[in-house]
């Protein structure tokens, strides 16, 4: 029969990839997103492509008395919250905003499933809560040390839904995605040019000639090739992650953290080589000198997601890659 999932965010890059994912499992989907960064029209783009229609609620998740009321009338089977501002840079210039849309509104959220009695929480949370420690796998049960608002009101929202589990005995899983890439192979949704200041999505912007020269931060890493390496994992990945936690939080006794990546890293280098291989054009690039607080090397450690979910990565980096440059050439990044 499927499930009934209440989706925060729906309307973004990870959320509309998850509308699609969902809907192709079985599942129906109500969205519940203020449009202050998603787009309508990502969700109409996922609604074709899974087939079915997906009603969007325009609500700001700050707006308890409305949230509360839309819970109790799609009464979810699941909240599968993944709707946050996610600029680390924005959050370090405006932290208030990050304190109001993701700290605030989780906390908000809560309250409002708390209300309605919903048992089954699932949460997008981040591995960059692990904070600049170096390491090639990263397990769930190391410390944690946030070094930007962003992080930090990411680790608050898990914060709040572990609270929320001892209070009322509600099964959550909070997902800490590593590095997010890629488009769904249709070519018909991806991630706007304007919502990321990623490595890859700045590649992009050099093949539509956005940009010039990409500056790499650090060459003198304790790396192959002396650049950062980071764990990239493919948005479609993303969302059968959070299907497969939709699926089986109930099984979860209280709440549980999962990594989701690859468990492989890839450096800055073999990334600029793979776009402009996919590309077939060349990408310079200048050399800079490391930013302050980056790790040398951040890659999940992807165990626990597998034995408890039954989840792996599919896509590896030349797919990862071919589908981003597919989807910049069919959608040109906004003016």
């Amino acid at each position: 029969m499927g499930m009934t999932v209440l989706l925060t965010g729906g309307a973004g890059y990870v959320g509309s990839h998850t509308i699609v994912a969902l809907l192709d499992a079985g599942h129906r989907v109500h969205v519940v997103d203020n449009l202050s960064r998603g787009r309508r029209e990502a969700i109409q783009r996922a609604a074709r492509l899974g087939g079915h229609d997906v009603p969007l609620s325009v609500i700001d998740l700050c707006d308890e008395s409305a949230i509360t009321e839309l819970i109790g009338q799609v009464n979810p089977d699941v909240v599968l919250h993944v709707a946050a501002y996610k600029s680390v840079s924005e959050s370090v210039a405006h932290p208030e905003r990050y304190d109001r849309n993701n700290t605030e509104a989780t906390t908000v959220l809560a309250r409002a499933i708390e209300a309605h009695g919903v048992r089954r929480v699932v949460y997008a949370s981040t591995g960059s809560v692990y904070g600049e420690r170096s390491c090639e796998g990263f397990l769930e049960t190391d410390p944690t040390a946030p070094l930007n608002p962003y992080a930090a009101t990411k680790l608050a929202g898990e914060h709040a839904l572990n609270a929320l589990s001892e209070r009322t005995g509600a099964h959550v899983a909070n997902m800490r995605f590593f590095n997010v890439v890629g488009a769904h192979p249709s070519g018909e949704l991806g991630e706007y040019g304007d919502e990321s200041t990623n490595l890859l999505p700045l590649l992009l912007d050099q093949l539509v000639g956005k940009r010039g020269a990409l500056t790499i931060f650090g060459t003198d890493w304790d790396t192959p090739d002396g650049t950062c390496i980071r764990d990239y994992v493919h948005v479609c990945d993303i969302a059968s992650a959070l299907v497969a936690a939709c699926e089986r939080v109930h099984e979860i006794d209280g709440s549980r953290v999962f990594n989701v990546g690859t468990g492989i890293g890839t450096s800055v280098r073999a990334m600029v080589a793979a776009v402009a291989k996919a590309a077939g054009q060349d990408l310079p690039t200048i050399d800079g000198p490391r930013r302050e607080g980056d790790p040398g090397l951040s890659v999940a450690g992807v165990q626990r997601i597998a034995d408890e979910l039954g989840w792996t990565a599919t896509y590896d980096l030349p797919a990862m890659v071919q589908s981003a440059v597919q989807w910049s050439r069919r959608e040109p990044a906004p003016a």
